[in-house]
């Protein structure tokens, strides 16, 4: 059934809206310029720059990183749970540097790691009452429906982006499962809304992140696969170099 949706990269048509399909180069160009932009965001607040063209460009980070999470859970991952820990460790080993980046407050206690660990368990989850809700009575349903709205109230009030954070991957999900204009339109209304505090500008160029996608995914390139470890170790190891050069040029 999902070969079908798949055949073609992500266009919308007179008819409907397919689902994304990427190449492995195309997921790593992706997540490069997910890299970059952040990069590019983090150098920006914690260095003190202030500059609109870098904090524009930074808002393109998170669904991109959020795409690349997705995409891969469906096609391309064969151990979830070995991803989500992947995801939960490197989370934890990024927290106190991030924390002295970013001084905690509602929707920014936790890095962004665990915010697409919250995602992908959510995903998960969801997978998993699906499947075998045919198999149980209605008090399996309904005790695993109040578990994940527990599960989605706390995830969305610790993490970065909050709860359209969390919108945002689901709506991924969907997106790439079931393809609709439905589906679209509500992914793009929750990456503008990703940014709700900062003003319509900002929220507007939240866009600019599916523009990346659409045009990446038409594109013939060969990239060499980053090595799973290098972007681990590059994630915490930026904030402390950021902090470091922030503490020395005060």
């Amino acid at each position: 059934m999902w070969g079908k949706l798949i055949k073609t990269r992500f266009t919308q048509t007179s008819l409907n809206v397919v689902a994304p399909i990427a190449s492995s180069s195309q997921l790593e160009l992706l997540k490069y310029l997910a890299i970059v932009a952040m990069l590019l965001d983090h150098t920006n607040k914690i260095m003190h720059f202030d500059l609109d063209w870098m904090s524009l460009v930074g808002r393109s980070a998170y669904p991109l990183f959020a795409f690349v999470l997705v995409y891969n859970y469906i096609h391309n991952t064969k151990d979830a749970l070995n991803y989500l820990s992947r995801l939960l460790i490197l989370g934890i080993l990024s927290q106190a540097p991030y924390a002295m980046a970013f001084p905690a407050g509602i929707g920014n206690s936790a890095n962004i790691m665990f915010s697409l660990a919250a995602g992908l368990f959510g995903l998960i989850y969801l997978e998993y009452i699906i499947n075998h809700a045919g198999r149980y009575d209605i008090r399996f349903r309904w005790m695993h429906s109040y578990l994940f709205m527990l599960y989605f109230i706390f995830a969305g009030f610790i993490i970065s982006y909050m709860y359209f954070g969390l919108f945002m991957i689901f709506a991924f999900y969907f997106l790439m499962r079931f393809p609709s204009h439905q589906s679209f339109y509500w992914l793009a209304f929750f990456i503008l809304m990703l940014n709700l505090p900062s003003g319509a500008v900002i929220m507007s160029t939240s866009l600019l992140s599916l523009i990346i996608i659409a045009l990446v995914l038409q594109v013939d390139v060969k990239i060499k696969r980053m090595n799973k470890m290098v972007f681990y170790i590059f994630y915490p190891i930026h904030l402390i170099v950021l902090l470091s050069l922030s503490y020395f040029l005060a």
